[in-house]
């Protein structure tokens, strides 16, 4: 049975995003992770009881990816004759940056607590998985984010202590699994250039136009300072007026539309053969799935990565937010994470659910149907890529 047909009953069912998508407060695939959104959570059928999880985990808030970005706001704010309002910004750059500096590409504090906090609601939301002998497993990518992401939920799991097994890892044999994401690109910066006025940002803050695109190349110092501004709050820091003052409301949704552009084009989500890269991600829940299964112990499998794998692996399911061709690259905040849930009956008959973001994204469905459709998913997508 095809998951297409599996999925009909979702006519009945909310489907809850879980990034924030006010004009406000969009700030893309640097959106912080809700965790209160309304959700779905539907209880398995009756006489089921849940006694696996699988799941995948982009890494929780970071701080800004590059020091660079940092290094060419400084370079220029400081050497360039400002404006009323370039000195503001300049001011508040200056106090943060003491703040920031030398933790680009770190998860932050705020990044660790969310992934405590995700740890704490699991164990909550199925307590019988973690009764008894359950097992828990876990494997990260080998980016630092990624590991400390892991190890933070890991303690968040421990809090409630009662737990037989734990164990975390970086797996090298793992890595394609957790980062196979794609490897085609489109260079998007002639269509940023082509619709953004970064003339109008550059008169609002200097003095001297032409000095101050002379410092740096006027598209990295632009992006370098939305995605300042876009930062913060996964740092911990509050939105800051005076430093978005720097866009108008309307040039601040188009950077916000053009970073999902970004991501969708540079990405190539939109390409099938980008997508199909992904394979051995769901290859590997399938197989571990059966594992599971077949040693008929409760157990919980984690594994940590990054966006740039989630997002195809939601799109090679066909499942929501990533079934349609409108990217928002909200949907995937940071701390984002996708986890089949697993329930038997005393009969061994087993039934699954996907959810993402902690909200069920397909109804229960029979283990068989759902894993050949998995498998033949696999399938196509290697068939694909060996045209």
């Amino acid at each position: 049975m095809r998951l297409s047909r599996l999925l009909l009953p979702l006519a009945a069912i909310i489907i809850i995003s879980c990034g924030s998508h006010s004009v406000a407060s969009y700030c893309g695939v640097y959106t912080i992770y809700d965790f209160d959104a309304p959700r779905v959570d539907v209880a398995p059928p009756t006489g089921y009881e849940t006694f696996y999880i699988s799941h995948y985990g982009r890494h929780g808030a970071r701080y800004i990816y590059s020091e660079n970005d940092y290094t060419v706001l400084k370079e220029v704010l400081s050497k360039a004759p400002l404006t009323a309002l370039g000195q503001e910004i300049r001011a508040r750059f200056d106090s943060l940056y003491s703040v920031l500096q030398g933790h680009a590409g770190e998860l932050s504090p705020l990044g660790e607590e969310q992934q405590r906090k995700l740890a704490l609601r699991m164990r909550m939301a199925f307590p019988e998985v973690f009764r008894g002998d359950c097992r828990v497993s876990a494997v990260s990518s080998d980016v630092p984010r990624c590991v400390r992401s892991m190890e933070c939920f890991l303690d968040g799991l421990k809090q409630e202590g009662g737990l037989a097994e734990i164990d975390g890892c970086m797996d090298p044999q793992l890595l394609p699994v957790l980062k196979n994401g794609p490897v085609v690109h489109d260079n998007t910066d002639s269509l940023f250039l082509a619709r953004f006025d970064i003339k109008a940002v550059y008169s609002r803050l200097f003095v001297d136009v032409p000095y101050a695109e002379s410092l740096a190349e006027p598209l990295f110092f632009v992006r370098s300072l939305y995605y300042f501004c876009a930062h913060l709050p996964s740092a911990g820091i509050p939105e800051d007026p005076v430093l978005k003052g720097a866009f108008t409301l309307e040039e601040w949704k188009l950077l916000s539309y053009l970073e999902d552009e970004k991501f969708s084009l540079h990405g190539g989500w939109s390409r099938p053969e980008n997508v199909a890269r992904i394979w051995p991600l769901l290859e590997n829940f399938v197989n571990e799935a059966d594992s599971a299964i077949a040693s008929g112990k409760r157990q919980v499998r984690l594994r940590f990565g990054h966006d740039n794998a989630l997002i195809p692996f939601m799109a090679i399911l066909e499942l929501p937010p990533f079934d349609v061709s409108m990217f928002k690259s909200a949907d995937c905040p940071m701390a984002a994470n996708v986890r089949w849930i697993f329930a038997k009956n005393h009969r061994g008959e087993v039934t699954v659910k996907v959810q993402y973001n902690e909200s069920d994204v397909s109804p229960w469905m029979p283990w068989e149907d759902f894993r050949q459709d998995c498998i033949d998913k696999v399938e196509s997508a290697k068939q694909l890529l060996n045209k």
